[in-house]
């Protein structure tokens, strides 16, 4: 019975999602935008850019957070994953999403993505924006592109020193938001 309730445990561990393991993602990251689609009528800010624009992510582990950054182009955001968290911040809008297993990924994604069960992946789907200057919630089509609040899922792929960065969603005409980056591991 021990044992039994042992393998529910980790079933359910597994099931449910896990942190991300701060080894695998830390450090300096570099490469670039590999593919970059957006619709221009969603709204808000999607990150801009074309396919080979230069992408830098670093993260450091700050206790039992990473803490770290993006930049793509000109343009940074502050990033934090703590716990099941994930949040970033451009300076006017701060996003968090929280950590879902494999089978919450929708199809789609996992078929775009290149998805296994057997990879290492931290997906975050979308949870709620605040804009910093008022602390009210955003604003869909003015703050945030249109379908991010309910669909949006930010998607960590790492194989060894390899690293893919993405942003998926659909707006709600049914289009496809894909935003995937490529990096790699400059320095530990």
């Amino acid at each position: 019975m021990k044992y039994l309730l042992a393998l529910l445990i980790i079933l359910a561990v597994g099931i449910a999602g896990a942190a991300p393991d701060p080894n695998l993602l830390a450090g300096n990251w570099t490469g670039s935008i590999t593919k970059n689609l957006k619709d221009e009528k969603g709204g808000g800010s999607p990150t801009q850019g074309t396919t080979g624009t230069p992408v830098t992510i670093h993260f450091s582990k700050a206790g039992t957070e990473l803490v770290g950054t993006s930049t793509v182009g000109s343009d940074k955001e502050n990033w934090k994953i703590h716990g099941d968290q994930y949040t970033w911040d451009d300076g006017k809008i701060t996003v968090t999403a929280k950590l879902v297993s494999f089978n919450d990924i929708p199809e789609w994604v996992r078929k775009q993505a290149n998805l296994t069960t057997t990879d290492n992946i931290f997906a975050y789907k979308f949870s709620s924006c605040t804009v910093n200057a008022t602390k009210k919630p955003c604003e869909i089509k003015k703050d945030l592109p249109d379908g991010i609040d309910k669909s949006g899922l930010w998607l960590f792929k790492v194989q060894g020193e390899k690293m893919d960065s993405s942003v998926y969603y659909t707006y709600s005409s049914g289009g496809q938001r894909i935003l995937e980056q490529s990096l790699k591991l400059s320095k530990k």
